[in-house]
């Protein structure tokens, strides 16, 4: 790698997209993932919407 690099032909903001919301993958353990799948099957529903029904009550608990 050069000891110095050239920015001069950069252009600021190029990927920048306003609004854009990121999503990243959210990686468990297998214990988690055991215990949430467990969950979820106990309730008749996907592990995904387990997942959002215990974030939707957290975020509204208060």
């Amino acid at each position: 790698m050069p000891a110095e690099i050239d920015f001069s032909k950069g252009v600021r903001g190029k990927f920048y997209r306003p609004g854009m919301r990121l999503r990243l993958p959210i990686y468990l353990d297998d214990e988690t993932q055991r215990y949430l799948a467990d969950r979820a099957q106990a309730k008749g529903v996907d592990v995904g919407v387990h997942l959002f029904s215990v974030h939707h009550y957290e975020s509204t608990a208060y």
